[in-house]
């Protein structure tokens, strides 16, 4: 059920941020969107690289601002990092060959850190999608402090379906896409995705929407906590193979441990593939990884 004014923040720190004695967070003197919301700095260990995420200071002012502008159906859950992402980032810094050299397209990007990831593990390019402006404008804004080389200063969003080429300016770029339209966009390498599942009505549009994306030679990875919505996953998992064109193979499905805010997180990793010619066997179990 998405969030909604008569509903709490689920697991969302709603208090306003404050700098940290240890520098791993401070109030910036930024403000973003209308409502002038005000940014946050964060510091994040990622494997060998430190993340830096703009964020808002303040989930409350998120939500206030969806309530002033009559959206009261939109969630602030994009405002905070989720173990799910770290999760999928680390994986790709573990693993840069699926990133390397390749196209990215992340859907859902919020914050963009598995995005950020991959263009550390030497991806060509990155883009971003989200519904929320002020997601991407935070992502875009975060792989530039992270130190990502080559972002865009000028912020400057559109459409998804108005990108001719995947070839970018920059190596990030952002773009809003709506799960629910055709896509008959460019073609990634690497489509990345975090979290997506939470919702039931939205696997199939996911489920629909990411071969779309994909590249023939491509993969998706997916990112998903283990034990919230786990019949949402499967029935992902199975329009993934059951895709009436083009079915998908499931090449890997790892579980790992998260730490994040003094808790341990087990998340799901998947990746996918096209199946060529007449392949027909994917994962038939799922490995554990216990390092976190």
């Amino acid at each position: 059920m998405a969030w909604s004014a008569q509903q709490p923040v689920n697991e969302l720190q709603s208090h306003v941020a404050t700098s940290s004695e240890d520098g791993t967070s401070k109030l910036l003197d930024e403000y973003i969107g209308q409502q002038r919301i005000q940014l946050m700095q964060q510091r994040i260990p990622l494997g060998p690289h430190d993340l830096c995420l703009i964020q808002p200071a303040d989930v409350d002012a998120v939500i206030d601002m969806y309530i002033a502008a009559g959206h009261e159906e939109r969630d602030p859950y994009w405002a905070r990092p989720w173990p799910s992402a770290l999760a999928l980032g680390r994986y790709i810094l573990e693993h840069p060959q699926y990133a390397r050299d390749r196209s990215v397209c992340e859907v859902g990007a919020g914050l963009g850190i598995s995005s950020i990831a991959a263009l550390l593990a030497g991806a060509e390019h990155a883009l971003l999608t989200d519904r929320e402006p002020l997601a991407l404008e935070c992502g875009v804004r975060s792989a530039r402090a992270s130190g990502v080389p080559g972002v865009a200063e000028t912020l400057s969003f559109e459409h998804v379906t108005k990108l001719l080429s995947p070839l970018p300016s920059s190596k990030m770029r952002a773009a809003f896409l709506d799960w629910s339209e055709g896509y008959t966009g460019p073609k990634f390498d690497l489509v990345l995705a975090c979290d997506v599942l939470y919702e039931d009505f939205s696997v199939e549009p996911l489920g629909r929407l990411l071969p779309q994306l994909l590249s023939d030679n491509g993969q998706i990875l997916l990112a998903d906590p283990s034990e919230r919505t786990r019949h949402n996953r499967e029935y992902f998992v199975d329009m993934m193979l059951s895709q009436t064109e083009r079915p998908l193979l499931l090449e890997e499905c790892l579980a790992v441990q998260e730490e994040m805010d003094g808790k341990t997180h087990s998340v799901e990793v998947l990746r996918f593939r096209f199946r060529q010619g007449t392949e027909t066997v994917g994962v038939k179990t799922v490995r554990r990884d216990l390092h976190a």
